[in-house]
């Protein structure tokens, strides 16, 4: 587990069949993050090695290692990762190896949404009750930790995040060719796959943490893919490298274009289309939309100018609204529609939340008052 989510690595030779599971998984909905994709087994073994996913969804044939193979040389190892197989063989053989070697399910492709999100669901299920809750799971350090040249690597590490802080592009560029430089002198052009692995995730946790720091949610700079490198046998390290490099700089190239938005935002603006829209079916994305902004932007400049987030500045507006219209002869149910409430009850439990009493309650206190 890593942030709060169930981890996976998506492994499949098929570039279209690790594109389709991305895009009909119910990932954030069942709260689990895709952490890395692989065309081959053995760099599948490799990540699963280093990065301890909690699910693993595996082709059955691919080049190098087949899947069945994969999963039986981690069992090997003691690891006890949820496995799905995905493949488009029919083949009884297949299906038996899969269940000897405990996996979830055996799925046929073209795959089904329905079919791989229940399976995610019963993976859920078993881990939930297994009560996984190690969310820190380090990157693992096998097979780096005593290279001779890891001292220097460290030490470029900090240089490279230093530069990030400083926003620094030039030293940026210069201090991750240094890297790079570094390796390949020492381990040729074609580094082993668990250097190149530790290092491209180190790199990526290096990121996010820069993100998080300068106060922004890494879905608020990055795409969702971000990050997602595909570790195949035409493996380039150089390529990989360069992947980073962008990556980085897209990152501060992002976040200095946020903050200059935000000194040009019209922040009153955005406050007047919300008041003479707030009765209707408003959203954070349509507002966001109508201003060319992003929906974490939005809500991140609005809490920060109003003191609340936009459900809460709705809120806000409608129980006012509610309280002024309660001192005139029109019936609660009317105001609550006027308000933006279909249901009644549903604007009888945000008022008491809100007020501390009843609609009711209140205006016998005005009545009474009066």
């Amino acid at each position: 587990m890593r942030n709060g989510k169930y981890t996976t690595i998506l492994i499949d030779d098929e570039s279209w069949t690790r594109d389709v599971l991305r895009y009909i998984g119910k990932w954030d909905e069942l709260g689990i993050e895709i952490i890395a994709e692989a065309s081959d087994g053995e760099y599948g073994l490799e990540l699963v090695v280093s990065l301890n996913p909690d699910i693993i969804i595996s082709d059955v044939k691919m080049p190098n290692m087949s899947g069945l193979t994969l999963i039986d040389t981690l069992r090997k190892r003691d690891c006890h990762a949820k496995v799905i197989f995905v493949s488009g063989y029919d083949d009884f053989q297949f299906v038996r190896n899969a269940v000897q070697l405990q996996a979830i399910d055996y799925l046929l492709k073209p795959v089904k949404p329905e079919e791989l999100n229940a399976q995610l669901e019963r993976c859920i299920k078993e881990l939930n009750q297994e009560q996984v809750s190690d969310s820190t799971k380090d990157l693992s350090l096998q097979g780096v930790l005593h290279v001779g040249w890891f001292t220097d690597y460290t030490d470029l590490r900090t240089s490279i995040y230093e530069s990030l802080k400083a926003n620094n592009l030039d030293l940026l560029q210069n201090r991750i060719e240094t890297l790079e430089a570094l390796v390949i002198r020492s381990e040729g052009d074609s580094p082993s796959k668990n250097i190149a692995i530790y290092i491209h995730f180190d790199f990526h946790n290096m990121l996010q943490k820069f993100i998080s720091e300068c106060g922004y949610s890494f879905n608020e700079i990055m795409d969702e893919k971000a990050g997602s490198y595909v570790f195949s046998s035409n493996f380039s390290f150089h390529e990989m490298i360069q992947s980073i490099r962008a990556l980085f700089i897209k990152a501060i190239m992002k976040m200095e274009h946020l903050k200059k938005e935000k000194n040009k935002i019209d922040i009153k603006l955005i406050c007047k289309y919300i008041e003479s829209n707030y009765t209707e079916n408003i959203s954070l994305e349509k507002t966001a939309e109508n201003f060319y902004i992003s929906k974490e932007y939005l809500s991140k400049v609005l809490k920060s100018e109003t003191g609340a987030g936009f459900s809460g500045y709705i809120t806000g507006l409608r129980m006012k609204k509610a309280k002024e219209l309660l001192l005139t002869d029109v019936a609660i149910k009317e105001i609550a529609e006027m308000t933006g409430y279909k249901e009644l009850g549903h604007f009888y439990k945000v008022f008491k939340k809100y007020y501390g009493i009843t609609p009711g309650e209140m205006l016998n206190n005005i009545r009474n008052q009066g």
